[in-house]
C-alpha cells in the first residue's frame, strides 16, 4: 500500500510516534520510517523531532506538512472547478436581448437560474436593437438569444418560448363595447385587422 507524504506527517502528528502512526495508515513501522528517511533526505533538514515524547514535526517537517494541504486543496479546487465546467455549473452565459425583454421575460427566470446554477455568471446585453441578435450570436458575442422568428438567420438554431401576442387594451366601457373582446381566461382575442377600429382611431393617441 503506498501513502503520501501529507498522510504520513499527518499521521505523526496525530498520533505521536512512529508505531501508533503506521498501524493508523495500515503499513508497516519499517516502511513509514523509511518514506521518513526520504524526505529528510530531499528536505536536508530533520522533519520529526524524534527527541521529543511523544513526536512532534519540527519547524521544517510542520512547514512541509502546511504546504503539501496548500498543494491538495489547490488541486482538489482545480479537479472541482473542472468538474463544474464540464458540467456547465460554472462559467459566463452572455444573453443578448433588449430592455423590453429582459425586464418582461427574463428577470424571473434569471433570478431562478442564478439560483440553481450559482457559480455561472448571467452578463445580459440590453443596448442592442432586435434586428442585431441574430448577428451578435453568429459573431460569437453572446451565447443565447431573443428575438422574433422573422428575424432568425442561417447557421443559428431556436425554439419558441411562447406564442408572444401584445394586447391593445381599452376600458371594457359602453363606448368601447364592440371594440375587440372583452377579457377572457382562454386568452383569445382577435388581431387589431380583424377587429372594428373605427371608436379607436378617434383617440387622441391614435
Amino acid at each position: 500500500m503506498s501513502v503520501s507524504a501529507l498522510e504520513i506527517l499527518s499521521a505523526i502528528e496525530n498520533e505521536g510516534n512512529f508505531r501508533k502512526a503506521a498501524a493508523s495508515l495500515g503499513v508497516t513501522q519499517p516502511y513509514l520510517s523509511q518514506v521518513v528517511q526520504r524526505l529528510e533526505k530531499e528536505c536536508r533538514g530533520l522533519i520529526v523531532d524524534r527527541h521529543h515524547k511523544p513526536f512532534r514535526l519540527t519547524e521544517l517537517g510542520q512547514y512541509y506538512l502546511d504546504s503539501r494541504r496548500r498543494i491538495r486543496n489547490i488541486e482538489q479546487e482545480t479537479e472541482q472547478f473542472c468538474s463544474d465546467h464540464a458540467n456547465l455549473r460554472i462559467e459566463k452565459l452572455r444573453i443578448a436581448s433588449n430592455g423590453e425583454r429582459t425586464n418582461a421575460i427574463l428577470i424571473p427566470g434569471v433570478s431562478a437560474f442564478a439560483k440553481q446554477y450559482p457559480g455561472i455568471y448571467i452578463e445580459l446585453t440590453l443596448e442592442h436593437h432586435l434586428e442585431e441578435i441574430s448577428n451578435l450570436l453568429l459573431s460569437g458575442m453572446a451565447e443565447v438569444g431573443v428575438l422574433f422568428q422573422y428575424l432568425l438567420k442561417k447557421g443559428l438554431n431556436a425554439y419558441p418560448l411562447f406564442k408572444e401576442r401584445y394586447l391593445f387594451a381599452v376600458p371594457d366601457t359602453q363606448y368601447f363595447a364592440d371594440v375587440g373582446e372583452r377579457y377572457n381566461s382562454e386568452g383569445c382575442y382577435p388581431r387589431f385587422q380583424d377587429a372594428n377600429f373605427d371608436k379607436l382611431s378617434k383617440l387622441p393617441l391614435l
